[in-house]
Order: structure tokens, then sequence, then C-alpha cells
């Protein structure tokens, strides 16, 4: 970043050379199809002033990045912040090159400038045919802004461009929210809305068909939409088939959320969705504390708050079978929560404020935490996979072996117990990818298990089941021998060996048949040519 004083070229040519003489606010530049506002000076090398909008006091205002200024001044006041000042020295290609600007400008001039950004209005064309054309008024606070899911809370006007005093369409006074997703006035709206900040003010000009469905307007007519972006709010959808809905009601500062195994402690009220009085309340006097993802509370609780920023307030939705008739549901509820009265029928929405978290990190850990921390997942993990969640049961033993991944600072004991708890952690999750069909990520977890434990005939089968199924036939044949080897009564590896036998002969079969065709093929080629 340039600071005040420092000069460099920035163009590799070297044909402008930018020196900061007052430093601008904020982060933000303009960029191509804003409408800028500057004062400047002009000089030619020898100090001769040619022009100046500071000695006439008129700024001058021009569309950057449309070669309506010379190429050296597109090129600088791009770089530039609100209320920067710099020198700038351009050489002829970069300003009015052979020709000059008779009579004050000579042919192949170095130019020297003075110039300061006033302001800019940001001007977008939204869908890239003009059909929506963005004019900001006020850029509005923050870095954010809207998207996808995401619900808006705006206000806007709309006239048509050669009558402004006239609203043909409006919001009440206190704005309106909607869905980003499928509740916008029109398609403008919903356009202009993702490309703002909270408090933002634009001027679109709305061309058919993106104004269709905006109450009171004409059909076919070119509209002006004065347009306010008050608030919005983030959705987000978790879970399994995104069922799980988190709607941000309060934003936080903090930007860390919740990693699993920390200790969370969550103000919240519960009732059924859509509406009703709370069958379940914990107040910030009387907080509700868990550990996260330890089946303590329903899944789209968790998983929600897994997503949250300490201080921040949402709203979360959940399916009755990832509310409290979830997977892994105690027969008589969550202790400490009560329960719909029905809870395989209920859908639930929860109001949530996540107060605290306490995180202990790994780096924080002594070797004995660590290997008890991992154990505790390993064995949530298994009662993940024994219910059928079996992307969770790998989730939580991939944390598992994470946590003792690293040896560093452990006595001979506790390596030696690492090791085995790593070696059985590689197991489960060679045996959690082979059931989904992964066979790939199976055979690498195969691989570190009999890296730590060689003689593993479990890893061993695991190995030569993930070889068979990949392909990679002739290894799977070596392993399987081995464990019929060490265990000949082994119906697993009988099983595979037939297994085996039925994919390598079926691949054999094909590769004969290919080549056969090939062959084939080459003969008929062959004769056609000698003929």
């Amino acid at each position: 970043m340039l600071t005040q004083s420092e000069s460099r070229p920035f163009q590799t040519d070297g044909g402008v050379k930018k020196t900061i003489t007052v430093l601008g606010s904020g982060w933000e530049s303009p960029e191509a199809g804003d409408k800028v506002s500057v004062h400047y000076t002009g000089t030619l090398e020898d100090g001769t002033k040619f022009d100046s909008s500071v000695d006439r006091g008129d700024p001058f205002s021009f569309t950057l990045g449309q070669g309506q200024v010379i190429k050296g001044w597109d090129e600088t006041v791009a770089t530039m912040k609100k209320g920067e000042k710099c020198r700038v020295v351009l050489r002829s290609d970069y300003a009015y090159g052979k020709q000059g600007s008779p009579p004050k400008i000579p042919a192949d001039a170095t130019l020297v400038f003075e110039i300061e950004l006033l302001s800019w209005r940001s001007v977008k064309d939204l869908t890239g045919d003009g059909g929506v054309i963005k004019n900001a008024v006020s850029e509005g606070e923050g870095w954010e802004s809207p998207s996808g899911q995401d619900e808006v809370h705006v206000s806007y006007t709309a006239y048509l461009k050669d009558d402004p005093e006239r609203a043909l369409a409006q919001t009440p006074e206190e704005g309106r929210w909607f869905s980003l997703e499928d509740g916008a006035p029109c398609a403008a709206v919903a356009l202009a809305a993702k490309a703002m900040r909270k408090g933002g003010e634009a001027v679109l000009e709305v061309r058919p068909p993106y104004a269709a469905g905006l109450p009171g307007c004409p059909d076919g007519e070119t509209l002006c939409l004065r347009l306010r972006l008050l608030d919005w709010r983030r959705v987000e959808r978790l879970g399994p088939n995104d069922q799980v809905v988190k709607k941000t009601l309060r934003t936080s500062e903090q930007w860390e959320t919740p990693a699993p195994g920390s200790r969370v402690r969550v103000a919240l009220a519960a009732r059924a969705a859509g509406g009703g009085e709370p069958f379940d309340a914990h107040g910030e006097d009387a907080p509700l504390e868990w550990v996260l993802d330890a089946d303590e509370v329903p899944e789209g609780l968790d998983l929600a708050v897994g997503r949250m920023k300490q201080g921040e307030v949402a709203l979360i939705t959940a399916p009755a079978d990832l509310a409290y008739a979830c997977l892994g549901a105690p027969e008589g509820g969550f202790p400490g929560l009560k329960s719909p009265e029905k809870p395989e029928e209920c859908a639930v929405e929860w109001e949530v404020t996540l107060l605290q978290v306490v995180r202990r990190n790994t780096w924080e850990m002594s070797p004995a935490e660590k290997l008890e921390a991992s154990a505790a997942a390993k064995a949530l993990g298994n009662s993940a996979f024994k219910a059928g969640a079996v992307q969770r049961a790998l989730a939580r033993w991939a944390r598992a072996e994470e946590g003792v991944r690293q040896e560093e600072g452990f006595g001979e004991a506790d390596k030696t117990a690492a090791r085995a708890l790593k070696a059985s952690l590689a197991l489960n999750l060679a045996a959690g990818h082979a059931r989904l069909g992964d066979f790939s990520a199976a055979l690498k977890a195969a691989d570190r298990a009999l890296g730590l434990d060689a003689q593993s005939v479990k890893a061993l089968y695991r190995r030569a089941q993930a070889r068979t199924e990949v392909g990679d036939y002739a290894e799977a044949d070596e392993d399987i021998k081995r464990g019929l080897q060490l265990e000949p009564e082994s119906l697993d590896f009988k099983r595979l060996r037939r297994r085996w036998k039925e994919v390598a002969g079926a691949s054999v079969k094909k590769e004969a048949s290919l080549y056969a065709s090939m062959f084939r093929d080459l003969g008929k080629g062959g004769s056609e040519t000698r003929a």
C-alpha cells in the first residue's frame, strides 16, 4: 500500500508515476463506470500551468474507465481513496500523445497533475444488458451485502423517468421485508438489494421485463426506482437436505464460531414452528449449557448454534426428525430440556442468543487431556455410526484423529496409547468411507492403520476391500492372500475373494473384448489400405 509521500510507477512500463501527498479515507476506490468528481491542477514539466479546476472553483466530473479523459487519469483515479490528493507524472502516451492539445499542450509532452478525489457515485449495469442500471446515492455501512435466501428490509418508490413527482408504486413508510429467494416485488429490486449494503440508497433505471410484477406500474415502460436497503438478515440452510434454517436476527462483532467439542451457553425460547407460546425457555440468568456435537441437544439446534457467533441472536427452525425426534434422541427427552407434546410430529423453532463459548484448543491441552478428548470424540462417532449417521460419525472420528495427530510432548506410554487410538480411528474411518462407497478415502485410511499396526488383520481386510473396489486387482490379490494365510478360516476374506474374482474377472473380460475389437478394426483398416 502506498503511504503519504511515497512514490512509485504503478504501470509496468513506468508511464504513470504517482506520489500521494494527502492520504484518503476508507478502503474503497472507484470502479469503471462510476461517476467521479475531482479537483485538479495541470502543468507542463517546466511548471507552466495549463488548466486548473481549483482556480475556476468548479470540480470536474467524468465517468471512470470510459475513455472520457486521458488514459493516465483513468489509471490514476482508479487507485485513489476518497479525499486523497496526489501528484502524478504522465508520460506523453498516457496523456495527449503525439497530437498534444494545442495551443497549451505541445506534442509528446509529459504532464504533471495535482489531483484530489472529492467523491464518486457508483453506477453499475446489474444485468449486463442495460436492463437494470444502479446509480448509488449512498453506499451504506459495513462491507457485507445480502445474497442467496437472505431476507431484506427495503423501502422504494417507483416512477416514470419524465414524471418523478408521481409515485406509481411505493412501500409503506416503514418499508417491507421479503425473501430474496422468492418474495421480491420484481427482479430489479432483488438484483439491486444484492448489490447494496445496509443503509445504502440507489436510484434504479429499470427496463421491462425486470420491472414485471411491480404493482401499479404500466407494462412495457422503463421505470425509475428509488430504493433503500434498511436492514437485512442472513438466512442459512444447514444439515441433511438443508432442512435446518438459521436466520440471524442480531449480528455480532465477533468473527469466530464455536468448534465441535466447545461448551456453549445460550438463552433460548422454544415453540412449535409457526408461532404459539413457548414450551421451553432458558433466560440469561439461567442459561442452557451443552457441549457441541455431543448429542446433548436436538441435532438441528446443535448444528445451527455451531454456526453462530458469540452475541448473535438467531431464529432456528428444524423439522421434527432434526428436533426433539432426531436420530439418537433419548427416550425420556433431552436432559434439561422440555419437549413438545408430540415430538415426533412437531417442527420446532428456537430463538437463541449465544451468550458464551468456552473452547479448549488442542495446543492448550496436556497429552492426557488430548487422549481423553479424542477418545470421547471416537465414542461419539461410534454411537453415530451405529445409529446410521455415517457422515456425522466420519466427522467425529476425523476430529478425534486430528486431536492426537501430533505427539509432541508425549511420554512413551502416551505415545503408545495415541498410536493405538489412531490405528483404531483409521480403521473406523476406512469402514465409514467404505459404507458410503468412497473406496479411495477408505484405502488411504486403511494405509494409515497399517502404518501404525502392520499386523492388523482388520486393516489388511479394509485395504484389500478398497483395492478391489478401486480396481487395484493385483495389489488386492496380494492382500487377500496374506489375509487368508494369517486367518485361513476368515469368512470376511473368503467373501472378499469371491467378490475379487467377480469384479477382476469382469474387468479382464472387458479388456479382452476391447482389444479384440481394436484388432478387428486394425485388420479392416489394413485390408482397405492394401486395396
